[in-house]
This record gives C-alpha cells, structure tokens and sequence, in this order.
C-alpha cells in the first residue's frame, strides 16, 4: 500500500479539486491528476535510464503545459492559414502524381479552387460557390473535375 499512498500523496501536491465540482467533473479532474502523475513516474524513469536527473512534479508539470500550448496553437495556426500555406513557396500539392477520386458515399464538398477565387473577387454579389464530389486524395481537398483539379495542382497561385 505504500505505493497507493505516495501516488496519492503527488496527486494531492498540485490537484483541480474545488468543493463546489459537480460529481461527474470532480471524477474527471481526478482522472487527469492520476494520469499526469503517473505520466511523470514514467517520464522520470525514462529520463533515469538515459542518464538524466529527475524533474520534480512542478517542472513536469510546467513543461507538459508548455507543450500542450505549443501543440494546440501549431494546430490553430495550420487551420488558419491552411490556405496561404499552400499560396507560399513550393508545396507538395504541386510535386508528384496526384489522382482525382470520388468522395466516399453520395457527399458533396465545397471546391477550393472556385471557393479562393470567388473570396479573391471584389464584387460579393457575383461570389458563387460550387460543390464537388470529387478530391485529391494526397492532399485531402475537394476538388471540381475540369479545370480546378489541374489548377490546384500546377499553378503556384491558383486563385488569381
């Protein structure tokens, strides 16, 4: 039981409870404290075994958030500029074979290429927007058949 007392003992160091916690969160929190816990058990282990020293709880604690932050704000950074990432520089969409295929089921999709052109039009009364039911399955866009697929993927800056 000894072990059972030090791994509550860590959880009581840093924890999320608060008295006024609905059940159903209160159990939640209390998952998390375990799991991050037990995760520094394991990464202190690993960092023993290649020769490093020992972190406490806090500094583990600090750089999970820190990496946590950092994965979340790539990701918020890749979906908004998921269009002028691939308007910059050479990019995969433009290299290599790609194949126009069929989206699963009967789905229809909005085209990217019709999509950045009629955003890249100044009159917003003329803006069509069309769906397709095809993609490019390398690059995970939908696509109209004739001329957008080859567009998007031979011409630098398609939507002009």
């Amino acid at each position: 039981m000894v072990g059972v007392d030090h791994h509550d003992q860590m959880m009581t160091y840093y924890g999320f409870s608060k008295k006024s916690m609905k059940w159903y969160k209160k159990l939640f929190f209390h998952l998390i404290s375990m799991t991050t816990v037990n995760a520094h058990i394991v990464y202190n282990k690993v960092r023993v075994q290649h020769g490093h020293s020992k972190v406490t709880m806090l500094q583990f604690l600090e750089e999970l958030i820190k990496d946590l932050a950092m994965e979340t704000t790539q990701k918020m950074g890749q979906k908004q500029d998921a269009t002028s990432s691939t308007q910059q520089g050479p990019a995969s969409r433009l290299i290599g074979r790609h194949f126009m295929s069929r989206l699963p089921g009967d789905h229809h999709k909005s085209c990217v290429v019709c999509n950045q052109k009629a955003m890249h039009q100044r009159d917003t009364t003329q803006r069509k927007y069309k769906r397709s039911s095809f993609w490019c399955e390398c690059c995970g866009v939908t696509l109209c058949n004739v001329p957008c697929f080859e567009e998007y993927h031979t011409i630098r800056e398609y939507w002009k």
